[in-house]
């Protein structure tokens, strides 16, 4: 069950999709205020998702905002050809962002989505943010 939430944040995961969480609490550095006090930082690779419009980046941060979900937010960083684009640029550099996709195993055209908080909190967040997204309701 333990490994279950590490992953996947629930005791009965579909892994069809293999979306495992990937955590990066030790990489999160002391330069963004939303990481500083958090428990846990912790994502998600979309694979193939880089592409996804500022509208659906929006979408996705307004799901995991909704009371039923409760994260306070949603960290992207898209993962292109020519370097790495998120919403976080102003407090880390190509290379902070570089060693995350390395952290992800993240292609150039993937996606990664990012939340941080209360370790327990946060995991069920992602999970269901990965469950939504893995049947199409996000």
């Amino acid at each position: 069950m333990a490994d279950a939430m590490k992953y996947y944040g629930s005791d009965k995961p579909d892994t069809r999709f293999e979306m495992k969480f990937v955590e990066i609490t030790e990489l999160k550095g002391t330069t963004f205020p939303v990481f500083n006090d958090a428990e846990v930082v912790v994502g998600i690779c979309a694979k193939g998702c880089a592409s996804y419009t500022r509208k659906q980046l929006d979408e996705l941060t307004e799901f995991v905002r909704k009371p039923q979900i409760g994260a306070k937010g949603l960290i992207y960083v898209r993962c292109e050809n020519a370097g790495y684009k998120s919403s976080v640029d102003k407090f880390y550099d190509q290379a902070a962002l570089a060693q995350w996709a390395q952290k992800f195993d993240a292609k150039d055209g993937d996606l990664l989505l990012i939340l941080s908080g209360v370790k327990e909190k946060t995991q069920k967040a992602l999970g269901e943010l990965g469950y939504s997204w893995d049947h199409n309701s996000v």
